[in-house]
Formats: C-alpha cells, sequence, structure tokens
C-alpha cells in the first residue's frame, strides 16, 4: 500500500535539511567571517609566532587592514568561479564564514590539546603546525565546496580553493615565521592528507548516483540554483530528460449559474511539484487563472511522481484541457454525509450519478493519498451504481505516508460513506461563491499562503447552507482545520470541509520541510476572518444552479517515480560516501591533535 514515490520524496525531503547548516543570509556569514578571521589574526600573532599582545598597534593594524583585505580576497574568490553554476557573492561568504571557523577551530584545539595532555609548559612549542594543518583543512573544504556547489571542475577548484587560504598566511604573519610553519612534516603530512580526503571525497560523491545520475553535484546545483536563485531552468531540464510521457486525466465540475459567470471545481490527476520555480509547482495558480480567477483547484490522487518537470510541459497541459468533453449534467444534489472513524474523516455529496468525495485524516496528517485508494473506491462505487467518482485529498494537516491499516481504514471509512450517499435524498441547489479579491484583506496573509488565496463554494440545499473552504496553500497547520470547522459553522450555515491546493510556489523556506504550512505565519485570527467574510459574500451571491462534469485526457511528460527514486539513491549513496569520510577525517583530526 506504500507509495515508492513518497518514500523517495520523504527521504529526499529529509536530505534537504542539510542546506539548512549555512547562514541564513549574507550578512550574516560577513559578520562571521569577519569575526572569525579577527580571531585567527590576534591568536596567530598573539600566540603563534612570538609577537604577543605588546605590540598592540601591529595587532590592530593586521586586524584592519586583514579584514579589508579579507572582503578582496572574497571578492577575488568570486571573479575566478565566475561562469561556474553558483557563482553569487553570498554563497561565496558562506564558505567564507565556515572556512575561517574551521581554521580559527583547529588552531583553538591545536593550542589546547598539548597542555591538556602534557604539564610540561611547552605547548605553544607545536602552535605553528596547527596553523598550517588549520590552512590545509580550510584548503580541503574550499575545494569540495567549490567542486560540489559551484560547479567549478576540480582542477579549477583545486586553485581557487588555494589561493585565498595561502595569501593569508603570506601576508598576515611575519615573513620571517613562515618557514616554520612548513618545517614540521608530520604536520604538512597530516594537512595534505586531508586535502587528499577531500578530493577523492569531491570525486566519489559526484559518481554516487551513476549510472542513472551521471552527475550528483549537477543535480544538486540544479536544485540549489532553482531553490535559491529562483531559475528552475537546469533542473527543468534534467527533470524532463528523464520524465516519461503518460495520460493524465483532469475533472471540471462546471456550476453553471442564471444571471453571473459560473465557477468549478478543478480536479487535476497531475501533482502540484517539484518545488518552487521548477515546472507545475504554481500548478494550482495556473489553473486558478485559465479559469478567469473563479475555481477552486483542489487535489486529486496524485502524488509527485505525476510532477510536471518544466514549463513547456506545462503549457502543454494547459492546451490541452481546451479539448475536454462534457460527462454529465446534474440539476439536483444531495446534503453532504460525513463519516468518520478514528482520525478518518470523509465528506460526500451526490450529483445524481456523480459522487464527491473529500478525505481527511486531520488532525493526525498525511501524505498524498495511494492511487490505490481511487482504484478501489473507483471499482466499488461502480459496482454499488455510481457512474463517476470523484476523489479529493483534503490536504489539510500534515504527516506522513500512511501504513497498510491506515489505507484500510480509510477505505472503509470511504465506502461506508457511498453507501450513505446512494440513499441519500437530493433537492434542486443554489450556488454562490468568494475568492479573497472579493473582500479586503489588507496584508493579513503572510508567505504560507499562495498567490490563488481563498475561497468558498456555497451550496443552498433543502434550505440549508452548507460550505466548502479552500485555501492556495502548501498543506495546513495541524489543528487549524478543526478551529476553522468549529468557528464557520452555525445554526445558520455548517463548513463542510476546508481543502488545500497543494501549492509547491510557496517552497524555498528554510524549514524542515522546506515550506510553511497555511497557520504557521499567518495568523488563524486572520485566516478565521476572511473565511467568514468569503463565507457571507458566497451566500450573499448565491443563485439557482446546475452542474455539468467536465473532463479533459491530457498526454504529457511527467516526471515519474524512477526519477524520484534514483535522486533519492543517489543522495543515499552519496550521504554514506560522506559519513565514511567524516568518519575518517574525526579520526585523521584527533590523531593530528595528539600527535603534533
Amino acid at each position: 500500500m506504500y507509495s515508492q514515490a513518497e518514500d523517495s520524496v520523504s527521504n529526499i525531503h529529509k536530505r534537504w535539511a542539510l542546506t539548512k547548516l549555512n547562514p541564513s543570509t549574507s550578512k550574516a556569514s560577513f559578520v562571521i567571517t569577519c569575526c572569525a578571521f579577527t580571531a585567527l589574526v590576534v591568536l596567530t600573532n598573539g600566540y603563534v609566532t612570538g609577537v604577543g599582545f605588546d605590540n598592540y598597534p601591529y595587532l590592530i593594524y593586521y586586524v584592519v587592514v586583514g579584514n579589508v583585505a579579507l572582503f578582496a580576497l572574497t571578492y577575488l574568490d568570486y571573479i575566478l568561479l565566475k561562469g561556474t553554476s553558483l557563482s553569487k557573492l553570498s554563497k561565496i561568504f558562506h564558505v567564507s564564514a565556515f572556512s575561517y571557523l574551521i581554521w580559527l577551530l583547529t588552531l583553538i584545539i591545536g593550542m589546547l590539546v598539548p597542555n591538556l595532555i602534557s604539564n610540561d609548559g611547552n605547548g605553544n612549542a607545536t602552535n605553528s603546525s596547527y596553523l598550517l594543518e588549520g590552512l590545509l583543512f580550510v584548503a580541503a573544504f574550499r575545494i569540495c565546496m567549490f567542486k560540489s556547489v559551484f560547479g567549478a571542475t576540480l582542477f579549477r577548484a583545486i586553485l581557487v580553493g588555494l589561493v585565498a587560504p595561502f595569501t593569508i598566511l603570506f601576508f598576515f604573519t611575519p615573513l620571517q615565521f613562515i618557514p616554520e610553519v612548513f618545517s614540521n612534516p608530520v604536520a604538512l603530512g597530516y594537512g595534505l592528507t586531508i586535502v587528499g580526503m577531500g578530493i577523492f571525497w569531491a570525486i566519489l560523491a559526484d559518481r554516487a548516483g551513476r549510472p542513472e545520475i551521471r552527475s550528483t553535484f549537477e543535480v544538486l546545483q540544479a536544485f540549489l540554483a532553482a531553490w535559491t536563485e529562483k531559475d528552475g531552468t537546469r533542473f527543468e531540464r534534467i527533470a524532463e530528460e528523464k520524465a516519461d510521457e503518460k495520460p493524465v486525466s483532469t475533472f471540471m465540475m462546471k456550476f453553471s449559474l442564471d444571471k453571473t459567470n459560473g465557477y468549478s471545481l478543478v480536479i487535476p490527476e497531475v501533482h502540484p511539484g517539484p518545488f518552487l520555480s521548477v515546472g507545475g509547482s504554481n500548478l494550482p495558480y495556473v489553473l486558478y487563472n485559465a479559469f478567469s480567477g473563479r475555481a477552486m483547484v483542489l487535489h486529486g490522487v496524485s502524488d509527485h511522481a505525476l510532477n510536471i518537470p518544466s514549463k513547456e510541459e506545462l503549457d502543454r497541459y494547459l492546451t490541452s484541457l481546451k479539448s475536454a468533453k462534457k460527462l454529465s449534467s446534474h440539476s439536483r444534489c444531495s446534503r453532504p454525509v460525513r463519516v468518520e472513524d478514528g482520525h478518518c474523516s470523509v465528506t460526500g455529496i451526490r450529483f445524481d450519478g456523480v459522487c464527491m468525495l473529500i478525505l481527511s485524516m486531520s488532525p493526525k496528517g498525511m501524505e498524498d493519498v495511494p492511487y490505490s485508494v481511487l482504484s478501489q473506491l473507483n471499482h466499488y462505487s461502480k459496482k454499488i451504481g455510481f457512474d463517476s467518482l470523484l476523489l479529493i485529498d483534503s490536504h489539510n494537516a500534515m504527516g506522513v505516508s500512511l501504513d497498510s491499516q491506515q489505507t484500510d481504514q480509510l477505505l472503509r471509512t470511504a465506502e461506508h460513506c457511498l453507501d450513505k450517499l446512494v440513499a441519500a435524498v437530493e433537492y434542486p441547489f443554489r450556488a454562490g461563491y468568494a475568492n479573497i479579491k472579493d473582500i479586503p484583506v489588507g496584508a493579513a496573509f503572510q508567505d504560507d499562503l499562495g498567490e490563488s488565496g481563498l475561497a468558498v463554494l456555497a451550496l443552498c440545499i433543502d434550505n440549508k447552507w452548507n460550505l466548502l473552504g479552500w485555501a492556495d496553500s502548501n498543506n495546513m497547520k495541524n489543528g487549524l482545520r478543526e478551529k476553522l470547522l468549529k468557528k464557520l459553522t452555525s445554526h445558520e450555515h455548517h463548513m463542510v470541509e476546508i481543502c488545500t491546493s497543494d501549492t509547491h510556489s510557496t517552497s524555498g523556506k528554510r524549514t524542515r520541510n522546506g515550506y510553511f504550512a497555511l497557520g504557521e505565519l499567518s495568523k488563524e485570527d486572520s485566516i478565521i476572518e476572511a473565511f467568514q467574510a468569503l463565507s457571507h459574500r458566497a451566500m450573499e451571491s448565491a443563485e439557482s444552479s446546475s452542474l455539468e462534469l467536465y473532463s479533459a485526457m491530457s498526454r504529457i511528460k511527467v516526471m515519474g517515480a524512477k526519477q524520484l527514486d534514483d535522486y533519492s539513491s543517489a543522495l543515499d549513496r552519496s550521504m554514506s560516501i560522506t559519513k565514511i569520510f567524516l568518519c575518517a577525517l574525526a579520526v585523521t583530526f584527533v590523531s593530528m591533535a595528539l600527535l603534533t
């Protein structure tokens, strides 16, 4: 019952956490770089070279001039890396921050360890060795970063990686002290070993995904360009080359009105994704615009395997919707039926032979509903007499992939709901709609809400108002759905369900998931007030209505489960190689601290 694609995506999400290690801004990196470099110059000239703290003008001169030169060296790195995939000054400052912290910590540890394990007071005698080892450690780190993240060739990464550390050493250490720095062959050997390990890691980690992924670093760089620079062209090219053409369906429930233009519930089989600025990541808003802002784009039963890989394929998909075929028309519907079992909640409405089911596991949450659920429910609905089943994943609480027991429970709950709908009485209905453009909201919403905003569909059935809320967001904060249903239900109207579009246009954030779910940034009170205003506006605009069901079949490229599995496998192998090298580095560093 597990979705292999979802397992791979979850694994990729776990690896995403590693990209949050760098400081949040280039300004923070600049401050860290300056502080670490200042401390390095002070320690080097105060304790290592023997100058001491007696000559304050000398130290102040080195600190001031050194920091000016440091900025120049950082800009030199930028010039030398010009033309590489991610040659951005901000990213070079991130590398500088870590580089000088590594050098500083190596020197501090080197100064402390001999004094901790020896009582003869001669610990300072080897401080020059740690200065050299720190320098080569920094060079190794820079080589790894310039090769893996920036996309420099290995030869270029080595050359650029050595320039700044050696410049610092030769220009901000007394020249007469330089020979002593290189005089210890053991320290030099340890330093060169670390450099060799860095180069060897860069070669092996880059090839970790072969033969499926030619270059792991190429995918990493394309991902970072899309995620941090909002340039998805490289990732789209890679994803489209590995994508498979597949037929996908889209259902459109059009509510026709007597006096004004109607509105639609759109249920695409394709999935919003993979992430900001790539392919169909903003699919809900694109469809929302295609329907002139009078639509809710709901989450069908689909997972990341059905991501549209590029803007070109997205355009093909939109064009194909123009050839949608009308399946049926309906002027009557049942009152909503909700069946709950534990965390499972299934809400259904019947339009003659058409049944719409909305699945939720809130507040526990779940990942995308497995396709097996749609397949089995389609079979069951036809068995009991329905012509069409429209299955919607409400996507209104964050959770993990369903296990087999949870999937079976969800299926039983949905089948029970279908059984009730078969016998449900149907009535003529009125329908009204309102989106966020219809109400004043000010600046109440943050980056947890997509461009389509919020919307409410109001159905008056048997003189009772039933409301369906929708948010163009990537999921909802757990528990928010329950608060909304409680606050938005009264004796006058009933909030049936709250759904999200699962847009991935709001991704690219420094969080565990890579995005903010609705309610994590925007205030709950603002969300409730907006839905209340939308509900009243939708009810006020209601007219006698009928439903027309359309279906479009599109043959487009989608990313496919294998592509996601390949990325996940490449990351796993690359991480395994990295762990081995980190263990080897730790052993090398400890022995270096003890023996030199």
